[in-house]
Formats: structure tokens, C-alpha cells, sequence
């Protein structure tokens, strides 16, 4: 651990240093945050017209892990980032 002797600085100046600091760093986190999008999903009937299949063999992708299904509620869907990587492997 370092020591840090500080001279000739009031409490004041400190706080400001530290303050500006902070807020910068607070700056960075949003600006990262806000720069990511948020992930796209779509239903079990978009993703077979999508890739020209039956409904059917969506279930039985996501039965034998193929896909992975993100469940809200009793509802199903599907990110459509991962599934570029599904279809490249097939």
C-alpha cells in the first residue's frame, strides 16, 4: 500500500479532487453502458420463418440443445445473436 503525504492542501481542495474524479470515472461507466445494445429476441414463429423450418424442429433443437431458449413468463424466445452462430454450424 502507498502512503500519500499531502502538503499545503486544504480539505476542501481534496474533496474537490476527489469529486472530480469520481465523476469522471461515473462519465466512462454510462458512457460504456449506454454504447452496448441490448440483446434482440425473437418467438418460436419468427424463428421458423425466419430460417424456413417447421415449428416442430424448433422444439426439437431445443430439446437436443442446438438452441437455447430464454423463457419470460410462459413465453419463449429465442436471442437472434446466438442463433448466427446455430446457423453457421449447421
Amino acid at each position: 500500500m502507498k502512503a500519500i503525504y499531502v502538503v499545503k492542501s486544504t480539505p476542501e481542495k481534496i474533496r474537490e479532487s476527489i469529486l472530480k474524479d469520481v465523476k469522471l470515472q461515473i462519465d466512462q461507466l454510462r458512457s460504456e453502458l449506454q454504447s452496448q445494445k441490448p440483446p434482440q429476441y425473437i418467438t418460436r414463429q419468427e424463428l421458423s420463418f425466419l430460417c424456413k423450418i417447421d415449428i416442430r424442429t424448433v422444439s426439437n433443437w431445443c430439446r437436443s440443445g442446438k438452441i437455447k431458449p430464454c423463457h419470460f413468463g410462459r413465453r419463449v424466445f429465442f436471442q437472434r445473436n446466438g442463433l448466427t452462430s446455430l446457423l453457421t454450424n449447421l
